[in-house]
């Protein structure tokens, strides 16, 4: 998952430039 770790922040601050929640929650 080390791999998908990166691309979901990536897609996330793209998607949601504002929204710093989900990339905290991803995050292990």
């Amino acid at each position: 998952m080390t791999k998908r770790l990166p691309i979901f922040p990536l897609t996330g601050a793209v998607l949601f430039p504002g929204m710093q929640l989900p990339l905290h929650i991803f995050e292990p």
